[in-house]
């Protein structure tokens, strides 16, 4: 982990622990304040902005979030997650248009887990990538079958 990883979750992220466990303001002034130091793109390549960290040095990290706050622990795992979703993707355009953007927080993403119950749905080593718009909300979805489920992206 980085020096200026650990001065944010010690000086930023630790006094606000309470505020940041009950309340959604809190939160989303965490992940501006971890955008502005460069910190919501750990597992993006740094070829496309992000910090390209390694599994080691990510878990360090979600182990020390985890220590100060339970719910920035969840909070920026579902950011990075997707982060490490969509640079694992197989679309090169989504690739070079999500990336960058998740990277310095312009665009802030969760992943999803769904349980296949139907058949036909994903067809089997299929790993397709789209971009859609629902309302405010755009929905990258990087479908991944992982152990029977699928993996998807969406982000606003």
């Amino acid at each position: 982990m980085t020096e200026e990883a650990r001065i944010f979750l010690d000086e930023y992220i630790a006094p606000r622990a309470a505020d940041l466990d009950s309340g959604p303001e809190a939160l989303r002034a965490a992940l501006d304040e971890a955008a502005a130091r460069g910190l919501l793109g750990l597992r993006a390549p740094t070829e496309f902005g992000g910090e390209g960290w390694s599994d080691e040095r990510f878990r360090e990290y979600q182990e020390h979030c985890a220590r100060r706050s339970g719910a920035w622990a969840f909070l920026q795992t579902q950011h990075q997650s997707a982060c490490s979703f969509v640079a694992k993707s197989p679309n090169e355009s989504l690739r070079a248009e999500a990336l960058p953007a998740l990277a310095s927080g312009k665009m802030r993403a969760g992943i999803a887990f769904a349980q296949l119950r139907r058949r036909g749905w994903v067809r089997p080593g299929w790993h397709g990538s789209l971009v859609h718009r629902v309302g405010a909300f755009r929905f990258v979805r990087v479908r991944r079958r992982v152990a029977g489920s699928v993996v998807g992206v969406g982000a606003r």
